[in-house]
């Protein structure tokens, strides 16, 4: 994954993407 330059441009692109891993994990226990 590409990191970006500004703190802020990660949080906002890693906030869903985190929030979705999550939510896909706890609907598939495997």
């Amino acid at each position: 994954m590409k990191r970006a330059t500004t703190t802020t441009s990660t949080t906002t692109a890693y906030n869903p993407l985190a929030v979705q891993r999550l939510e896909d994990l706890q609907k598939s226990p495997t």
